[in-house]
């Protein structure tokens, strides 16, 4: 099974707020990966609402643009078997807009020379984009040993770089 874990934008006012302000040329991350019965390519993401599924072309109507991609060849189906149970049963968990406030304090007192754990993480009651993509990293074998709680803090910044280092 191939998967791909990747980073995109929009031009829309959050996603460019939160690209000026991590100085990064994305705003998003999520997993993608063929339905084999139907051939469509499937974006797995936590956006807006909740955790949710849609095709690539919808995602793309949506106003997203794919930044960057990494690509994954997953062989061993107890993990592919893991990681689509990991996505699916996410499905409908609420996105996490006040982990993401807690993400900002973070940045805050990081600013002010101070280091802080997110206060506002609820491990998995809700979740963020790059909190959903590193468990799906870790579940499949993709990056073992991430720290999910480094997820809560430095979103997809701080994911794309632990990625970068799974490339072969």
């Amino acid at each position: 099974m191939q998967i791909r874990i990747g980073f995109s934008k929009r031009d829309k006012f959050f996603s460019k707020f939160l690209r000026w302000a991590e100085k990064r040329p994305y705003s998003h991350c999520y997993l993608r990966y063929q339905n084999h019965v139907t051939g469509q390519d499937l974006i797995l993401h936590a956006a807006v609402l909740s955790i949710h599924t849609l095709t690539l072309e919808n995602f793309k109507k949506h106003g997203n643009v794919i930044v960057k991609e990494y690509m994954y060849e997953l062989t061993d189906q107890a993990k592919i078997k893991d990681l689509l149970t990991f996505v699916y049963d996410q499905s409908g968990t609420p996105y996490g807009w006040v982990q993401l406030v807690g993400m900002g304090l973070v940045k805050l007192a990081a600013f002010f020379g101070k280091k802080i754990k997110n206060p506002l993480a609820d491990k998995k009651k809700t979740m963020v984009c790059s909190e959903f993509c590193a468990y799906a990293a870790k579940i499949s074998g993709i990056s073992p040993n991430i720290d999910l709680e480094l997820t809560e803090v430095g979103g997809p910044s701080w994911l794309d770089k632990d990625l970068s280092k799974s490339v072969k």
